[in-house]
């Protein structure tokens, strides 16, 4: 279709609004996705992909014997529905020497197909554990390097990051835009260490430092251990203080807890569970909280029975706006079913007739 405004054959990148507006039209004048798909020139689908990486109800809903978009009220979004944004959250992941890095490769799959607008790591990426003072002279703590440390995070990224790079090499290689989310990263009390160690031993100052993880260097927004980034309306730190003493917010109640105390929606890591709560104001706006839980599936000695308590784990939140949002917990052994035998290949959908 002439004026259609996007490129015949081009499914890969995410839709901008008025291209789902047009998509929407077509649809309306259309019996079947299929018939639509043909007039735009992509297959159905491409064309269900792309309402799906906006966040919108499925192609099939439109159809003009099936709308049932604003229950009736309305067949064409609003321009609030077309702005919506999808993050994705990665708790506390915690890369160590002797524990596998497979789970990072996973994610990158997961973000290529899901194509999220905003990647946020909630910090513990990076364990640490040789400046670990919890058991530091126990036989425990023997074989303990620091450049082991850094080594084992630093492949965590070059993991993370290559199913995307891939991803955006064939896009250029095929004239596509690329596909550049916002990556940000609120470091954790494991990062902290590293400042911790340098304050406690000066001389170390110069020699050791956050910025050995290369967390920069590979694209990450980096916000201090405790200090909070507002992405959407959302607040996004490792944890929150709970009080003028700056202790973490923690307990039963934790995600209620965020609420009450920050009057805003607060997302957080670091205690490795799963809490969820949701308020309304006055107006009927959703303050909503959330502990995200952790993303590893390795047994910590040192938590013993606590180990069962924590959920593994990511967060997709769906139609982001305001601070308000759909939440989708997805559990590690369901990115490790879909994505732990993917290789490295092409991510880019291939259409043919």
């Amino acid at each position: 279709m002439d004026d259609f405004p996007r490129r015949s054959g081009d499914p890969s990148s995410k839709w901008s609004p008025e291209e789902i507006e047009a998509a929407i039209q077509l649809l309306e004048l259309s019996e079947t996705v299929a018939e639509a798909a043909e007039k735009i020139g992509i297959t159905s689908s491409s064309l269900r992909d792309a309402f799906r990486r906006r966040g919108m109800p499925s192609p099939s809903c439109f159809l003009e014997s099936n709308s049932v978009w604003g229950r009736g009220i309305s067949s064409s979004p609003t321009k609030q529905e077309l702005s919506w944004k999808t993050h994705f959250v990665i708790p506390d992941s915690h890369a160590k020497p002797g524990i596998s890095n497979d789970r990072y490769e996973w994610l990158g799959h997961f973000i290529v197909e899901h194509r999220p607008d905003v990647v946020i790591n909630l910090g513990d990426m990076a364990d640490m554990e040789s400046l670990s003072s919890y058991d530091r002279g126990k036989k425990s703590f023997e074989g303990r390097r620091y450049r082991k440390d850094i080594e084992s995070v630093i492949n965590a990224q070059k993991r993370f990051f290559e199913p995307i790079n891939k991803l955006n090499e064939e896009l250029e290689a095929q004239g596509k835009p690329l596909y550049k989310p916002r990556f940000v990263m609120t470091l954790g009390n494991h990062e902290d260490r590293i400042n911790r160690i340098v304050n406690d031993s000066p001389e170390l100052d110069g020699i050791l430092s956050v910025g050995d993880l290369q967390y920069e260097e590979f694209g990450w927004e980096v916000y201090p251990y405790m200090d909070r980034v507002v992405v959407d309306g959302i607040a996004y730190s490792h944890c929150f203080a709970s009080g003028v003493m700056n202790r973490p917010i923690g307990g039963e109640h934790a995600a209620a807890a965020l609420v009450k105390k920050h009057y805003m929606s607060c997302t957080a890591g670091h205690s490795h569970l799963r809490d969820f709560a949701e308020r309304t104001r006055a107006d009927g706006v959703k303050i909503q909280g959330m502990v995200a839980g952790c993303y590893f599936e390795h047994q910590e000695s040192y938590a013993s029975t606590a180990n069962l308590l924590w959920w593994r784990g990511v967060v997709l939140k769906h139609h982001v706006q305001e601070g308000q949002y759909e939440p989708q917990f997805l559990s590690i052994e369901n990115l490790k079913h879909n994505y732990g035998r993917k290789k490295i290949k092409s991510d880019v959908v291939q259409e043919t007739d």
